[in-house]
């Protein structure tokens, strides 16, 4: 992921000086345990990543009904399957299968083989957002969600107020905004069948 302690001080506008190497350590921190809590919570990944040769079959990772798989968990967001093997054969891309997003692989005049458990066989990157080759870029929203949340977890956003007495003190958000917290929902896993 690209979200670095610079960021989050920038997004919650800490100070220079503020900056320390604690405070940096303890974001950086917070940035990997947030990205986890968040996919955990989705059940999904947020940036592509690779996963190879994972087994699969009707009830484990998908549903297959006749000509299509609906993969589920961790693997509904298609990014790119780089091989597909069903009964130890490769299957090639627009020949014998196709991908129609964001989850949802469909056999070209065939139906999936299930007379076997774990006879089909995916390695690819699975995951929101944008492949670059190897790298994966999460949806520009999920990292303004991730942003925010560290930001708040970590105690560094907030605002200088005064006491109307004209000395100022720092308050800090408590949670993240109603309108962010919408935002992370729409981004439950739906099934789609």
């Amino acid at each position: 992921m690209n979200i670095t302690a610079l960021d989050v001080f920038e997004f919650a506008g800490t100070q220079t000086e503020e900056r320390t190497s604690a405070k940096t350590n303890a974001v950086n921190s917070m940035l990997a345990r947030v990205t986890d809590m968040i996919e955990t919570w989705l059940g999904r990944n947020i940036e592509p990543k690779l996963t190879t040769a994972l087994k699969i079959h009707d009830g484990r990772y998908c549903d297959i009904r006749g000509r299509k798989i609906y993969l589920n968990d961790r693997y509904y967001d298609i990014a790119s399957i780089t091989t597909l093997k069903e009964d130890d054969v490769t299957l090639t891309e627009n020949t014998n299968f196709v991908i129609t997003k964001p989850n949802i692989i469909e056999r070209i005049d065939n139906v999936w083989s299930q007379g076997e458990q774990l006879n089909i066989e995916l390695t690819g990157y699975f995951g929101m957002g944008t492949l670059d080759g190897t790298e994966g870029t999460p949806p520009p929203a999920l990292e303004e969600i991730i942003l925010e949340t560290v930001a708040v977890l970590s105690g560094v956003w907030g605002k200088v107020v005064s006491d109307g007495e004209g000395n100022p003190y720092e308050v800090l958000r408590s949670g993240l905004p109603r309108f962010t917290q919408d935002a992370l929902k729409a981004y439950k896993q739906i099934p789609v069948l």
